[in-house]
């Protein structure tokens, strides 16, 4: 029997800081999530959250989620 499979949790601070920077100019959603190793459809999915929920930020990305490597 396999084991089911294990779900990284990314802080609040994480998926701020790359929705930051993807806004910068020039920069691609795709080259964001091939450096922070994630893929694109969970980024749009927190980007897409987030302009949802306006200022509501920790409503959504609650600070129980903790990033699995820091980030630098």
């Amino acid at each position: 029997m396999t084991k089911p499979k294990r779900y990284k949790r990314y802080s609040s601070e994480f998926k701020q800081e790359a929705i930051r920077r993807s806004s910068k100019e020039g920069v691609t959603d795709a080259a964001v999530c091939a450096e922070l190793g994630i893929s694109t459809r969970q980024f749009r999915r927190w980007r897409d959250e987030l302009q949802l929920l306006g200022n509501q930020i920790t409503t959504f990305f609650p600070e129980s989620c903790r990033l699995p490597s820091p980030l630098s």
